[in-house]
């Protein structure tokens, strides 16, 4: 008999949710499809592997002795795959990482340096891009996992918070705003603004709070970057609201005042696909990142209080 792969999937998954509904939800088929995928697999091995019930299919004792079989087999099958995938066409092991423009500017060097002189080996590709091409490049197999804005999208991917970045207004040393211990959304009514382009994570974010905030902010100029923006801002061009930054806080020529009434608040974190084991070389590097960003969260969270 062969290995009939989707057929265990389907499977597995009916038997974790109870139903060919949430089995089919949650691997983003057809309801028809999982029972064929099913029906396929009991007719290959001559047995029921469930107990139809009303409401939930129950596991009969041929799926009850499959099915830590059928598992084990699975996560092997799916190891195997992920570490044939890490290797590139020169046999040698490659991790490609989505991440956004400030924390690979900012955070990923620092981790990279670490994390490469322990694996020396081991081979880094970093796509420095936009949420929606990050999160696309992780779903479509491109990236092993990604380091990004969560919360905004991609629900089929597993999402793991690892720090929160509170929004915060930087303005020239010598604006009346930079006075201030903190800074109303209301305040920002009349202020001349430098936002960042639509398609960016810090754009979605103010769209996504928009009815929060309750004020519309004036937008004056726009940049694709962050780092562009506060070159603006220490230039006296216009005020900018961009995510609390340790690195950009220490530049000269500007103050970073606390924005609140709200409090708007990014989830940093990682996505990766579910149900897909990281190859063991990518474990580590998330693992390591995940570390990283989460002491870099707590002396965040620190410096707010």
């Amino acid at each position: 008999m062969n290995l009939d792969a989707p057929a265990l999937l389907a499977f597995l998954t009916i038997a974790e949710t109870g139903s060919t509904h949430a089995a089919a939800r949650s691997l983003g088929l057809s309801q028809a499809a999982i029972s064929r995928r099913l029906s396929r697999l009991e007719e290959s091995l001559g047995v029921y592997l469930f107990v139809r019930g009303s409401h939930q299919l129950r596991l009969s004792k041929a799926g009850a002795r499959l099915l830590p079989e059928a598992r084990a087999h699975l996560d092997a099958l799916m190891q195997a795959l992920a570490a044939a995938r890490a290797a590139g066409p020169d046999g040698i092991a490659t991790i490609t990482v989505g991440c956004l423009a400030t924390l690979s500017l900012y955070v990923l060097p620092a981790i990279l340096a670490e994390f490469l002189a322990e694996e020396p080996a081991v081979r880094v590709r970093v796509l420095d891009l936009s949420p929606a091409e990050i999160e696309e490049s992780v779903v479509n197999g491109v990236a092993d996992f990604a380091v990004t804005m969560l919360g905004l999208g991609a629900p089929t991917l597993i999402h793991e918070v690892l720090a929160q970045e509170p929004l915060v207004l930087v303005t020239p040393l010598d604006h009346p705003l930079a006075r201030l211990t903190s800074v109303r959304w209301s305040d920002l009514s009349e202020v001349s603004l430098i936002g960042i382009g639509p398609h960016s994570a810090n754009q979605r974010l103010l769209d996504s709070a928009r009815g929060s905030i309750g004020v519309r902010l004036d937008w004056q100029h726009e940049v694709q970057r962050i780092t562009t923006a506060v070159e603006l801002v220490a230039a006296g061009v216009g005020l900018a609201v961009i995510p609390s930054t340790p690195e950009i806080e220490r530049r000269p020529n500007i103050r970073v005042v606390p924005l609140v009434a709200p409090v708007v608040t990014r989830r940093i974190g990682v996505l990766r696909r579910s149900g897909e084991p990281l190859s063991p070389a990518a474990a580590r590097l998330r693992r390591l990142i995940a570390i990283r960003l989460g002491r870099r969260g707590e002396a965040l969270g620190k410096a707010g209080s």
